[in-house]
Parts: C-alpha cells; structure tokens; sequence
C-alpha cells in the first residue's frame, strides 16, 4: 500500500498493520506512536522486509490471494534489482514491447514471464523467460535454466516451466 492508502486509514487500523508487519505501535519513550509515525513504520517495515509478515507475504504487487502480478507490477517491483530488464533500450534490441510479455503462473504455484525475442534483422531468436520471485518491492527476476533455444511454441515452452 502506498502513503496516501494508508493515510486514509484510522489509527487502530494502522496499529493493526503495524503489529502484522512487526512494527512497533509505540516510540522507544513507550508512548504511543502518531498516526503519520504509524504509516511510516509500515512503508519502512515493508520495504525492509520485502513484504513479510510472519511467514506470509504483504505484496503491494498482487490484488486478491492467489491472483497473479500483472506485468506492470512485475515490472515496478523488479526494478531495485533489475532496472535494466524492462529498459526501453534493452528491449528495443531485443524487438519487445511490454504487450509481448505474458505472465504465467506453473501448476507448482511458482509466476514465469516470458516473451518472444527477435535479432537486429526481425528473425524469432526464441525467448526470454524469467521466473519472478515476489519480495514486495525487493523482488527479483531469476534465470531459468533447461529450455533449449529451440523452443518454437508457447505450449512447447510451458512445458519446460514447472
């Protein structure tokens, strides 16, 4: 959640947050936190612990449980750790758009995305997959290894991605 959400809600609310987080509702004085120290504590806490919260994630990347990121989130929280990746540039050489990305979600729960990838010429080269781990605004994009290059269809492809 952003500071203008969180600003919205009311200071129990946010202690409630705050405690999920493991933030502290209280300043070291042992008096009770603000309502702004208690929307500051969360974004830190967030931002520091890549969205966990005993052992479940907080992702202000993903709507509803279960729902896969959009590639526009993807593309907003890998940016720490990969800002080249969605780069104009970088896709320009590779002949993408972010509409050519695909984001797909394996049987096993893990979120790939992909898209096909084009030499200076305009020939399909095959594609770039990446498998997205989901730390909040930390997360990272990983290679993934065991799809040949000669991967010629998307049916082909998911089968290699479990």
């Amino acid at each position: 959640m952003d500071k203008a959400t969180l600003n919205k809600k009311s200071k129990a609310q946010l202690e409630r947050m705050a405690k999920k987080v493991g933030a502290n509702v209280k300043t070291p004085e042992g008096k009770v936190k603000t309502k702004q120290q208690l929307v500051n504590s969360i974004i830190m806490k967030n931002r520091l612990n890549g969205g966990k919260a005993k052992g479940k994630k907080i992702t202000m990347a993903q709507g509803p449980k279960g729902r896969k990121p959009s590639i526009a989130m993807i593309k907003k929280n890998t940016k720490r750790k990969q800002p080249y990746y969605f780069d104009a540039a970088t896709m320009r050489a590779f002949g993408q758009k972010m509409s050519d990305f695909t984001v797909y979600q394996s049987p096993s729960g893990r979120v790939y995305i992909y898209a096909p990838s084009y030499d200076r010429g305009g020939r399909k080269m095959g594609y770039s997959i990446r498998e997205y781990i989901d730390k909040g605004l930390q997360s990272d994009l990983a290679s993934v290894n065991g799809v040949p290059m000669s991967v010629t269809s998307v049916s082909e492809l998911k089968s290699f991605l479990k």
